[in-house]
C-alpha cells in the first residue's frame, strides 16, 4: 500500500534528521576547535528539525549557572553570557537533574513556564530540552524553541537527543585532542627551557640534545605506527592512542626535567607519577577501575627511565583497555630491585580481567613495542595469565648503556 502524502513528508523529515546526524558526526571528526564544533552543531540541529532557535548551554559546576556557547536564531551579543541559575524556575535545570528531556508549551500538556527574560525578548512560546553527556558529567543542555506554540513529537524529541549524545561524544574527542595539544605545548615548553640551560654546560648541552632527538623520533615513529591502521571508524581509537603515548612521555619528562638535568633518576618515584598520570587520563564515570602503585628507589639511567615509562604506559593502558570489559577491575604496578641481583631492576603489572593466549599471535602494536623495548634494554619478562587475571614480570640490568 503506497504512502500518503503526510507518511512521505514524515518519512523524509526523518531521512533529513538521520543525514544531519551522519553528516554532522562526521564534521565533529576533522573539527579541531571547541568553538567551530559547537557553532556547527547548533547550525545543523535547528536546520535539520527546522527550528527558529537552537541554543547551546555549557554547565558551570563551580558558578552554578548554565553559560551560553553557541547558538542560532538569537541575538549575537548574549554569546558567552550566562541567562539562568541552576535553580527550579529554568527548563535547562530540570533537565540537567533529571537527565530526561523536558518541553514547556501548552500543546505538549505542560504549562507555560517562568522563562527567563530573554525567551520573552525573542517570543519564544514552547522549549524542548536535553542533556548533552559528558566524560564524568553531564557537559550542559541543548535547546531547540519556537516562536509559537510547537508540538514536539516523539520523533522530534528523539532526534534531539540523539544528536545531543553526538555532540556529547565530539565535545569529549575535542577535550582529547586539547590535552594532547597541551602535552605538545608543555614538551616544547621543557625543551626551550632545557635548551637556555645547556648553555651552562657543555656536557649536560649535548646529553639533553641527545635525549630530545631520540625521543622524538620516537613520538613521529608511533604516529607514523598509527598512521598506518587508522580508518574512519577507529579514528577516535587512534587518536587516543596518540594522545595517550605523547601525554607519557610528557610524563617522563617531568620527571626528567628539575632545576637541573640528572644523569641518573628515581624510576620508582617517577612510576608513580606516571600511574597517576594515566589514571587521570583513563578516568570516567563508565569505568571502576582502580590503579595501584608501589615502588622502592631505583636510581637509572635518563634513557632507561624513559624506556622503561614507555613500557610501563603500554602494559597498564593495555589492562584499561582489554582485560576489564566490564569496566571494573583492580591494576597494580610494582617496582621493585631484584632480590638475587641487586644490579637488577624488576618490574609486576597486575590485573584481575580476563587474561588472554599468550602463545597467539598478536596484532596489537602496544604489546608488540613492549616486547621489542625490553630486547632493547637486554631485559627479558614472563607472563601468567588465566581466566582470572595477568601478570607481566619484567626483569632488567640496572646499567644498560
Amino acid at each position: 500500500m503506497p504512502l500518503s502524502r503526510d507518511g512521505l513528508a514524515e518519512v523524509r523529515k526523518l531521512l533529513k534528521q538521520q543525514a544531519a546526524i551522519a553528516q554532522f558526526g562526521k564534521f565533529a571528526l576533522g573539527s579541531t576547535g571547541r568553538k567551530s564544533l559547537l557553532g556547527e552543531a547548533a547550525r545543523a540541529c535547528s536546520a535539520a528539525i527546522e527550528a527558529q532557535f537552537c541554543v547551546i548551554f555549557r554547565h558551570r559546576k563551580k558558578e552554578n549557572d548554565f553559560r551560553v556557547e553557541a547558538s542560532t536564531g538569537w541575538d549575537k551579543s548574549l554569546f558567552g553570557k550566562t541567562i539562568s541559575k541552576l535553580d527550579e524556575t529554568c527548563p535547562q535545570t530540570h533537565a540537567f537533574s533529571s537527565l530526561k528531556p523536558v518541553i514547556y508549551g501548552e500543546l505538549n500538556g505542560a504549562p507555560k513556564s517562568p522563562l527567563s527574560h530573554i525567551y520573552a525578548k525573542h517570543k519564544i512560546a514552547s522549549t524542548v530540552d536535553v542533556v548533552i553527556p559528558g566524560a564524568t558529567t553531564p557537559y550542559g543542555v541543548l535547546e531547540v524553541a519556537s516562536a509559537r506554540d510547537h508540538h514536539y513529537d516523539a520523533d522530534e524529541v528523539l532526534f534531539i537527543t540523539s544528536f545531543a549524545e553526538v555532540l556529547g561524544n565530539a565535545v569529549a574527542k575535542s577535550d582529547n585532542l586539547e590535552l594532547l595539544k597541551t602535552s605538545i605545548r608543555k614538551m616544547k615548553k621543557l625543551i626551550e627551557e632545557k635548551n637556555r640551560d645547556i648553555e651552562k654546560n657543555k656536557i649536560l648541552s649535548e646529553e639533553l640534545n641527545h635525549r630530545i632527538i631520540n625521543n622524538l623520533q620516537l613520538v613521529y615513529h608511533m604516529i607514523n605506527q598509527q598512521l598506518d591502521v587508522v580508518s574512519s571508524e577507529n579514528d577516535k581509537k587512534g587518536i587516543k592512542a596518540i594522545a595517550r603515548r605523547v601525554v607519557t612521555l610528557a610524563s617522563v619528562y617531568n620527571n626528567l626535567s628539575g632545576y637541573q638535568m640528572a644523569e641518573k633518576n628515581d624510576f620508582g618515584a617517577s612510576a608513580k607519577t606516571l600511574c597517576a598520570d594515566i589514571a587521570e587520563f583513563q578516568r570516567s564515570s563508565k569505568r571502576d577501575i582502580h590503579l595501584e602503585c608501589e615502588s622502592e628507589r631505583l636510581i637509572v639511567r635518563a634513557d632507561l627511565l624513559t624506556t622503561l615509562g614507555i613500557i610501563v604506559a603500554e602494559l597498564v593502558t593495555n589492562s584499561y583497555d582489554h582485560a576489564c570489559p566490564s569496566n571494573k577491575g583492580h591494576i597494580k604496578v610494582s617496582v621493585l630491585r631484584g632480590t638475587d641481583h641487586p644490579h637488577t631492576g624488576k618490574i609486576l603489572i597486575q590485573d584481575d580481567g580476563r587474561g588472554f593466549d599468550v602463545h597467539q599471535k598478536t596484532t596489537r602494536r602496544g604489546i608488540n613495542l613492549v616486547r621489542s623495548l625490553i630486547e632493547l634494554i637486554k631485559g627479558n619478562y614472563h607472563v601468567d595469565t588465566s581466566p582470572n587475571g595477568t601478570q607481566w614480570t619484567i626483569l632488567f640490568p640496572l646499567s644498560v648503556k
